[in-house]
C-alpha cells in the first residue's frame, strides 16, 4: 500500500523540488544529459549521454563508451533515423589500436577515437600537453569512469604499472636490448653516431638520444 503525504507537506516538498530544478536549470541547458536505461550483463543500468563536442544535435555519446547518431534531416530532404554507431579498430598492430568511430556532417567527416570523445564529454576541454588515457591500460574500456586526461609522463607511469609499456626490451615495439646499448656506449667511444646507427639497423637520432641519456635511462 502507497501512502501519500498530507497536502501541506506535498505542497512544500513541490515547492522545494522546483526550486532545486530552476536552480540547475542553467547548468542543464549548457550541458544536456541524457539517461536511457542500457542493458548489461549483471542487469539493467542506467547510461548517461552527451553531445559529441564539435558535433552537437549530431552525435552524443555515453558514459559507457557508446556513440550514437541522432536523428536528422540530411542535405537532401531525407530524414535519417538515429542509431548506435559500430566501432572499428585503428591502426594495424594489435599493442597500438583504438576504437573508432566515424562522424560526418556534410561535407566535413572525420575518424574519432571513442576514448577521446569520452573524455571531451565527460571530463571536458583537453588540458594543455594531456592525453585522454585509459587508466586501467585496457583500450576496449572506453567508460567514463576509465578516461582521465592525464600528462605524457603520468601516461607512461600508468603503462608500467599495469605491464602495457614495458620498460626496454620488455616493450614490444622495442629494436634493441639491454645488451645493445651497453655496446653502443662502448663503441661511440671510437665510432660515429651514424656508423653505430647502421650497425645496429636504427636511426642516428636514437643512437644520440642512447648517448646523452634521454632513452634507456635503467641500464
Amino acid at each position: 500500500m502507497t501512502c501519500s503525504p498530507k497536502f501541506g507537506q506535498s505542497a512544500r516538498r513541490t515547492e522545494t523540488a522546483d526550486g532545486i530544478r530552476n536552480s540547475l536549470l542553467p547548468a542543464a541547458l549548457a550541458r544536456p544529459i541524457v539517461r536511457r536505461a542500457a542493458f548489461f550483463s549483471g542487469g539493467f543500468m542506467q547510461e548517461d549521454w552527451r553531445p559529441v563536442v564539435g558535433y552537437e544535435g549530431l552525435y552524443e555519446v555515453s558514459d559507457h563508451g557508446r556513440v550514437r547518431s541522432l536523428d536528422r534531416i540530411d542535405t537532401a530532404g531525407r530524414r535519417l533515423k538515429g542509431k548506435i554507431l559500430s566501432q572499428c579498430l585503428s591502426g594495424r598492430k594489435p599493442d597500438n589500436t583504438y576504437r573508432v568511430v566515424k562522424l560526418s556532417d556534410a561535407p566535413r567527416s572525420k575518424t574519432a577515437c571513442v576514448h577521446v570523445l569520452v573524455a571531451e564529454a565527460f571530463h571536458g576541454p583537453r588540458p594543455e600537453g594531456f592525453h585522454a588515457a585509459h587508466h586501467d591500460g585496457n583500450r576496449e574500456h572506453n567508460t567514463a569512469i576509465n578516461i582521465r586526461w592525464k600528462t605524457v609522463s603520468d601516461n607512461q607511469l600508468d603503462r608500467l604499472r599495469h605491464g602495457t609499456g614495458g620498460q626496454g626490451s620488455a616493450n614490444p615495439r622495442a629494436r634493441l636490448k639491454e645488451s645493445d646499448i651497453r655496446t653502443v656506449r662502448a663503441l661511440s667511444a671510437d665510432y660515429t653516431q651514424a656508423d653505430i646507427a647502421l650497425l645496429f639497423g636504427v636511426s642516428r637520432r636514437t643512437v644520440g638520444m642512447i648517448l646523452t641519456g634521454d632513452t634507456w635511462t635503467h641500464v
